[in-house]
């Protein structure tokens, strides 16, 4: 949904010396607006003939408010959005809020933590009631949800509230309005209230916003190049996958992204296993130990200065981001060392600061080997000694009230174009499973299960402020999604720290199970199966030799892309083009013209419907109409045909299909009289078994106590389905491998006919053997 362009405002007459007032906007209008004021009974707004979306779901599906709908549902305010209102809310672009982070001098994970001072500022940008642009006059004020009142101001076909620019008007919702603005309102300080409106208070002496109400953006704003900042590098180079694998367990994805500047101490990975391997630890045993990890990456990193190898001296020491902790320089003919270890490859220049890569792992001195005196270097091949986390075998208690409810999480995509059929699929899913099961039974009681639902935006901002919510609610037992492997990836390390068992039924990024994260799990097969199917059935089945990829920028789009480049070129295949694209875009016919040149047999899509359609129909306008399409179970979706709609005729979609029961067949006919139509897209099954996974391990780990309460060990429940063998669920026989794997089913194969996916080969890996079978009897 894109903001409409700013119309002249309607400029109201003085409503002191008019027959008929404005619409009574909100009860905190100023009293020359209101009935009292002139005798007249406001008139109620229209309604318009369909609903539109809530305000929330605006700010959900459209990527000018990605930050903003971040926001909300990290201050919990999604489902107040959400509710009947009516509210009238001034929007911060993603710009807005960009430029008022730098001003403010903080982070956006900072804004996000922070969750009263968000509160704070979400709530002076909301009003009471639908005040449209034509209810605005010059002088009036407004009283915010906040307390504290905005001042507008009319000069021509300017409109600003608080001095802010209004660029874009009554964006309308099914529980109020929207209005576009280009800096964020902050709320004044306390010392500093707006003055009480009082019966003599006139638009003209309401009192001015000050200096510090706005954040203006500046033409200097500090910036960086997200591509070359050391976070950046450290991913992208094969040679530093260890480090880059820990920073995001530690946050340190996010620090080192921002302006900075720093220096950072980098080792690379043969050091790193090296010191590892010396330490009788392997990489999943410091992932799994965020607070070992957090202790030496900070000990690797200067905050605060750019020191190249010119700028260091002998016995020069460094103040690291380690509390207390200190580097010593030294500089001989043989080159630099830092406490000891070699500087092998310095001044490696990024955008926010300097890597400087060392040939072993820096430690603090209370982590170093005995005897050593410096103790703070681990040089690669020295013994080091490195204790991980005690372990005791037990975890924290959910402890359920006698007459509580047993409440479970549930992190899906909710919001968003190619997106939300997903979302809803699996709600609807994880809702029959509690149908069926509305009471978990320890011995002969009995509690109710609740469900909180959560729109976690399939984003990876989204799945971390879900994930902080859960985290923060102690009652949830355990968290069914997040759907998005994005949403997953950034969950996952916040989940693992607070000790949350989830389990997603839909995120299937291949690496997501290789990092060490001891609350992540699956109920879906991997990509890595997929992937590799998905070549075989191309390759063998379709007969394409030369193909092109597109991928959406997601873990879940590029993975399945990798992963199914590696399988068709070991087959022998050729990949005559690699691109990538953002969600959300919605041109594409430059990129296809690039392909079009190439002339490939088929071409290959990682992402989601939106896009896929997108593609499908402009490969027609540049000559591609007779080159296949092919995605996988993120297109495979009710709205990816209606989107598609003929120019969907003869794609081919890939998913995770459950095994063939009775349970199954009951299911389905459940489902469609339940929902009235079929399934919209593919992990319902998935969701369903996640459910009762979930259901089953509290029952199997709960107790009683002598007051008659449910008291659930969180690291037992962890256990519990890490456990798990044979498993008879809807999607097939589950089987845990202790990673966070449950499920390898089989893959199905369907093409598009007369707008509907019709499943005409199914795949699956034998003996390590990728072997692809047609379905005879489709229908």
């Amino acid at each position: 949904h894109q903001p409409p362009p700013l119309p002249p405002p309607e400029m109201p007459p003085d409503p002191a010396a008019e027959d008929t007032p404005a619409a009574e906007p909100t009860e905190e209008i100023t009293p020359e607006m209101t009935p009292e004021a002139t005798g007249e009974e406001m008139p109620a707004a229209e309604p318009t003939e369909e609903a539109a979306p809530t305000i929330f779901d605006i700010a959900a599906s459209d990527e000018t408010f990605s930050t903003l709908a971040t926001a909300v549902i990290a201050a919990d305010l999604n489902e107040t959005l959400s509710g009947e209102g009516p509210f009238t809310v001034f929007a911060p672009t993603d710009e807005a809020f960009e430029a008022a982070l730098e001003a403010l001098g903080i982070s956006r994970l900072q804004l996000l933590a922070d969750t009263e001072t968000l509160t704070d500022i979400l709530m002076y940008h909301v009003v009471s009631g639908a005040v449209m642009s034509g209810d605005l006059s010059d002088g009036m004020t407004a009283e915010t949800v906040q307390g504290a009142e905005l001042t507008f101001a009319i000069d021509g076909d300017v409109v600003t509230v608080n001095d802010v620019n209004i660029s874009a008007v009554d964006i309308e919702a099914s529980n109020g309005v929207i209005h576009v603005i280009d800096m964020v309102l902050l709320p004044p300080a306390d010392e500093e209230p707006a003055a009480e409106p009082t019966e003599e208070t006139t638009p003209e002496a309401a009192a001015e916003p000050t200096e510090e109400a706005v954040v203006e953006p500046t033409e200097d704003v500090a910036t960086v190049d997200a591509e070359t900042t050391i976070a950046a590098i450290a991913a992208s180079d094969s040679n530093f996958s260890v480090v880059a694998a820990t920073l995001p367990i530690v946050g340190f994805d996010a620090l080192l992204a921002e302006p900075g500047p720093f220096t950072i101490f980098l080792p690379a990975d043969e050091a790193m296993r090296a010191a590892l391997d010396s330490m009788g630890m392997s990489v999943i045993d410091l992932l799994s130990d965020a607070e070992t990890a957090e202790t030496i990456l900070s000990y690797h990193v200067v905050a605060g200065e750019t020191l190249m190898s010119g700028d260091l001296t002998d016995g020069m020491t460094l103040e690291t981001a380690l509390e207390g902790g200190e580097l010593t320089i030294s500089i001989t003919d043989d080159g630099v060392f830092v406490n000891d270890i070699a500087v092998v490859t310095p001044d490696v220049e990024a955008s926010n600061g300097v890597i400087h890569v060392i040939d072993g792992v820096l430690l603090p001195p209370d982590m170093a080997a005995d005897g050593d005196e410096e103790g703070a270097a681990a040089p690669m091949g020295l013994p080091v000694l490195l204790k991980p986390a005690n372990q005791d075998g037990e975890g924290d208690m959910v402890t359920i009230g006698a007459d509580e409810a047993v409440v479970l999480g549930l992190a899906t995509g909710l919001s968003g174009e190619g997106i939300a059929p997903l979302g809803i699929d699996i709600q609807r899913g994880v809702e029959l499973a509690l149908e069926d099961r509305p009471t978990v039974m320890i011995g002969d009681a009995a509690f109710d299960v609740a469900l909180d639902v959560q729109d976690d935006l399939c984003s990876a901002d989204g799945g971390q402020a879900v994930a902080n919510r859960f985290v923060s609610d102690e009652s949830i037992v355990g968290v069914v999604g997040p759907m998005c492997s994005s949403a997953c990836r950034a969950a996952a390390p916040i989940f693992d720290a607070a000790g949350y068992t989830n389990i997603s039924p839909s995120c299937t990024a291949f690496d997501l199970t290789l990092s060490g994260y001891t609350s992540f799990n699956r109920a879906v097969t991997s990509d890595a199966f997929q992937g590799v199917l998905a070549a075989e059935f191309i390759f063998n089945e379709l007969g394409a030799r030369s193909i092109a990829t597109v991928h959406d920028g997601s873990p879940y789009g590029e993975g399945l892309v990798v992963v199914m480049t590696e399988a068709f070129e070991e087959l022998g295949g050729e990949i005559v083009a690699a691109d990538a694209v953002s969600v959300g875009d919605t041109d594409f016919r430059g990129l296809l013209e690039d392909i079009a040149q190439e002339e490939p047999d088929l071409i290959y899509f990682g992402g989601f419907g939106a896009e896929a359609a997108r593609l499908a129909a402009q490969r027609f306008d540049v000559g591609l109409e007779d080159v296949t399409l092919m995605g996988a179970d993120g297109i495979r979706t009710s709205e990816f045909l209606e989107l598609s709609a003929s120019s969907g005729e003869g794609v081919y979609a890939s998913a995770p299909i459950p095994a063939s029961s009775e349970a199954l067949d009951d299911f389905l006919t459940r489902y469609l009289e339940t929902y009235g139509e079929e399934p919209p897209a593919a992990f319902h099954t998935n969701a369903y078994d996640a459910t009762n996974i979930f259901l089953d391990g509290i029952e199997a780990v709960g107790t009683l106590t002598e007051d008659g309460d449910l008291a659930v060990d969180r690291m037992a429940l962890a256990e519990y389905v890490r456990a798990l063998a044979g498993y008879e669920g809807l999607t097939g026989l589950l089987n845990a491998d202790g990673s966070g794997e449950t499920s390898v089913s089989d893959i199905g194969f369907a093409i598009v006919e007369e707008g509907e996916f019709v499943s005409v080969f199914v795949g699956a890996i034998v003996d390590g053997e990728a072997v692809i079978s047609p379905i005879e009897d489709t229908e």
